[in-house]
């Protein structure tokens, strides 16, 4: 992917800010410490929201995924799908223990509120 090419995805994400030039350009470049704080966890947080998977290792690298995939970063995601998603995404980068597909804690508690429920024994 060229430099206009990725360029041009994360100004699609962030028609809404005024996102300077150069701030962009540092993160195409990996240059995220010369970014002040705000910036920086603004358009990290909006690059892991609106871009998919394939584009962010593209733009970023996994190096650099591997290094701002934090859980901090993750807890500010409003999307509940993908901040599992990324959780599952960090732990597999960091080799830790990931939990069997559709039976980790959250999904067995989900699916047997579901399956048992009383709603429909309760009808007099």
């Amino acid at each position: 992917m060229t430099f206009e090419e990725k360029y041009n995805k994360l100004v699609k994400i962030f028609w809404d800010y005024n996102i300077p030039y150069d701030s962009l350009k540092k993160i195409i470049q990996h240059q995220f410490t010369s970014l002040d704080k705000y910036t920086h966890d603004l358009i990290i947080k909006r690059t892991l929201e609106r871009l998919d998977w394939y584009d962010l290792l593209n733009i970023l690298g996994k190096e650099k995924i591997k290094e701002i995939l934090t859980s901090d970063i993750i807890k500010k995601i409003r999307n509940k799908e993908l901040k599992a998603r990324y959780e599952r995404i960090r732990q597999i980068l960091f080799n830790e223990a990931v939990p069997v597909s559709g039976w980790d804690p959250e999904n067995i508690k989900r699916i047997k509120s579901s399956i048992l429920s009383n709603r429909w024994y309760c009808i007099k």
